[in-house]
């Protein structure tokens, strides 16, 4: 049996990832995790470890040789220069324990400001923010000193959204709640605008095929992404998350916005991504062979029909 040792499966991306796994009936699945109460899995082959990131000793004693290691943790609510220092700790627990593989999952806006609307795994990275840079160093700290002890894989997903999680939410409720007004110079302005979203289930399925994949992938970087989705913008994804939710499309203005004036806002906002029509291509990740199992589309679907069920519900109770 097989052990995965798995730090941040109580966030977003890890529920998803353990829902997964508990198909695995051959692997034993550890979890880092603060405070006992965060976990709320009770699987057989799911084990809790308390534990924590930025204490070197507790690392040590929750990875186990041989092990395949994920590690979606961020810590959001500290500084990037904790999140490094964790990335560093993990890097030092994995040589001494001896762990066989580390894919960590980073993030595409690693990329940062670059002119290339299509970006690959080979795009020069120029991060603007503290978060990017925080991202990039982590990437960098694994790579440099793992890459010669055990297989490493990077990871970088674009903007994840699906069931529970905190991407589109923002948007939706301003579509079901917000001004009509506001929503129609919305629409005017963002247009077509690439949202470079990817559906939970299909990073948590990326995750798991280079846990078991046979392909050579150490010290490789892939980008998971939804983007060869036509539909992957702002128009569209307002079409149809209106219509699955049963509300009306707002009606858009005459004017319609230059692009250049959006990126303009964008610059002086302090966005890295300024041009509207950036895409991320995972075609390296597809060329291995990695097929999604949920279109865009049916993505889009599952959270609209979550909103409706949760959100909604809730508010109306």
């Amino acid at each position: 049996m097989r052990t995965i040792c798995l730090t941040g499966g109580t966030g977003f991306v890890g529920s998803h990832l353990l829902e997964l796994l508990e198909q695995e009936p051959e692997v034993k699945v550890k979890v880092l995790s603060r405070k006992q109460a965060d976990m709320p899995y009770h699987a057989d082959h799911v084990q809790v470890f308390l534990g924590d990131l930025l204490d070197s000793n507790s690392l040590v004693r929750f990875l186990e040789p041989d092990s395949i290691t994920i590690n979606l943790a961020y810590m959001s609510n500290r500084l990037p220069e904790d999140n490094i220092e964790a990335g560093l700790n993990l890097a030092r627990a994995c040589a001494k324990v001896g762990v066989a593989h580390l894919i960590h999952v980073s993030s595409a806006v690693v990329v940062g400001r670059t002119a290339e609307t299509v970006i690959t795994e080979k795009t020069h990275c120029n991060p603007i923010t503290r978060y990017e840079r925080a991202k990039l160093e982590i990437e960098k700290a694994l790579l440099s000193n793992l890459g010669s002890i055990c297989k490493v894989s990077i990871l970088r997903p674009t903007e994840v959204f699906g069931e529970g999680g905190r991407g589109l939410i923002h948007l939706t409720r301003n579509l079901m709640n917000g001004s009509t007004l506001i929503n129609r110079l919305k629409l005017s302005l963002y247009g077509r605008r690439r949202l470079n979203l990817v559906y939970v289930g299909n990073v948590a399925a990326a995750i798991r095929f280079l846990m078991f994949t046979d392909r050579e992938i150490n010290k490789q970087c892939y980008i998971v992404s939804d983007d060869e989705a036509e539909e992957n913008n702002y128009c569209d994804v307002v079409r149809l998350m209106t219509t699955c939710l049963g509300r009306t499309l707002p009606r858009t203005s005459y004017f319609k916005s230059p692009s250049s004036i959006l990126s303009t806002i964008l610059g002086i906002i302090g966005r890295s991504n300024t041009n509207p029509y950036r895409i991320y291509s995972c075609d390296k990740l597809l060329h291995l062979d990695f097929r999604k199992p949920v279109s865009f589309m049916e993505g889009l679907q599952r959270f609209a029909d979550w909103y409706k069920r949760t959100i909604v519900g809730a508010e109306q109770v």
